[in-house]
């Protein structure tokens, strides 16, 4: 634990639900990504995690992003960045709606550009920032306000699908 930074990314002014993991593993993220970082956030739990402007969660800047663009975004800012010679920390973070529904055509692109980036997925099975949906994450048989007697499909097997990219 002595090699974990003292310094915080993540400030006391969250409005994270108390005991939130994703703020929690976005914490641990951002202090081994450390201050030369970016995160380009979609529409999800983390935009509402840092707050309002100027009382902000993050100690980092924070590129607030339409729910489908989050790795397009990345992706121009990790080019933009490296043809200035800047070695900066790109991170994108989104939930599974973002990612596997909604964002999966972003990520597609990005990932075949080969963009150098850190694209986290934190994946809670559905829209937890909208009354858990179900979404293409959530796994078969699950149950979530729009799937009251079980989801009828498998879950997206994201891994796969970004394997099949030979990031």
């Amino acid at each position: 634990m002595s090699t974990i930074p003292e310094e915080e990314y993540i400030v006391k002014c969250t409005s994270a639900c108390a005991g939130c993991s994703s703020s929690l593993c976005l914490r641990y993220v951002l202090k081994a990504a450390g201050p030369d970082s970016v995160l380009v956030v979609p529409a999800c739990c983390t935009s509402v995690i840092q707050g309002i402007y100027p009382g902000t969660a993050m100690n980092v800047p924070v590129y607030n992003i339409a729910f489908a663009a989050a790795a397009a975004c990345a992706s121009g800012m990790s080019e933009a960045f490296r043809a200035l010679g800047r070695k900066t920390n790109v991170i994108a973070y989104a939930g599974d709606g973002g990612t596997a529904d909604i964002g999966v055509q972003a990520l597609s692109g990005a990932l075949e550009r080969g963009t150098d980036f850190l694209y986290i997925c934190y994946d809670n099975e559905a829209y937890g920032n909208t009354g858990m949906q179900r979404s293409g994450a959530t796994p078969l048989g699950a149950r979530t306000t729009t799937t009251p007697g079980g989801k009828p499909t498998a879950k997206k097997d994201l891994d796969r699908i970004v394997e099949a990219h030979n990031p």
